[in-house]
């Protein structure tokens, strides 16, 4: 009983103090890897998705193909 007592004490000790945001995260482009090639279903997925992305985050997304 006391060990999850303290376990309980923990967590919600941890959700107390607060996180401060990652400076600037992601730093570079994010690269997007599409696991077909170039011309498939899954690549022009990825290819409506990405500008979704890079508005979502901020930054430039980049298509990969592998």
């Amino acid at each position: 009983m006391t060990r999850s007592a303290l376990l309980l004490l923990a967590c919600l000790s941890v959700m107390a103090q607060g996180r401060a945001p990652a400076a600037d995260y992601p730093s570079r482009p994010v690269r997007f890897v599409v696991p077909s090639s170039p011309g498939g279903g899954a690549d022009v997925l990825g290819r409506i998705l990405a500008p979704r992305l890079a508005e979502a985050v901020g930054k430039t997304v980049v298509i990969e193909n592998r």
